[in-house]
């Protein structure tokens, strides 16, 4: 895999340190690898190997991702090279220039794919803050947060809505009042079998059923 660099426009939104946490989690939780990363002048330096390589540790292949500052945007660059246990600024150049011989003796680190997926977490990143994926940022089924939906108004109930006319003027008025809004006559009255509150022009009673005239 030649060494290949990508630029792509920072925000406010977002910190480098959560970008490449990103491209760290994508490459653990999706491929099983193992991953680290350190800060370096300007930004950071990530290492990805087989995780079931350990025990090759230093020999073993590996792809570096560096993520530097330049102005308002973020450049990375990915190459091949042979895993660190302590990475550092030291190491970038011979990350990012492995010697073909170490490249033919190893194989190639990993496949082609990952370059695309360190650059897929990072345009992710950006665009969309740091939101969990359900699956591979490369993947178009993606995990967006889930919009807070408003409960729905009560529904009113008979008396909110129903009207009473005012046997003295005429007025209307809604149901569940006490006394008519324009002449004050008294638009209730209890009935005399369950107490339930009538209409004073009512002959039944709504609750009980009896008769009140």
């Amino acid at each position: 895999m030649a060494v290949e660099s990508k630029k792509f426009g920072l925000t406010d939104d977002i910190s480098l340190e959560t970008i490449v946490k990103r491209v760290e989690r994508v490459l653990q939780r999706d491929y099983s690898l193992e991953t680290q990363y350190t800060v370096i002048d300007g930004g950071y330096v990530l290492q990805t190997s087989d995780a079931d390589d350990a025990d090759n540790s230093n020999s073993r292949p590996a792809i570096t991702a560096r993520f530097l500052i330049e102005g308002d945007d973020l450049k990375v660059t990915t190459g091949e090279g042979l895993w660190s246990k302590k990475l550092g600024e030291s190491q970038i150049g011979w990350f990012l220039a492995l010697p073909p011989l170490v490249r033919a003796e190893y194989g190639s680190p990993l496949p082609e794919g990952i370059k695309d997926e360190i650059f897929g977490a990072v345009e992710y990143a950006i665009q969309n803050g740091d939101f969990e994926e359900t699956v591979s940022c490369l993947d178009s089924t993606i995990q967006r947060p889930v919009p807070e939906v408003e409960p729905e108004p009560e529904a009113e109930s008979y008396e909110d809505v129903a009207k009473v006319i005012c046997s003295n003027c005429g007025t209307e008025n809604k149901a569940k009042v006490n006394f008519c809004k324009r002449c004050g006559h008294r638009m209730k009255t209890a009935c005399p079998h369950c107490g339930a509150p009538i209409g004073t022009d009512s002959i039944f009673c709504v609750e009980c059923g009896n008769r009140i005239k």
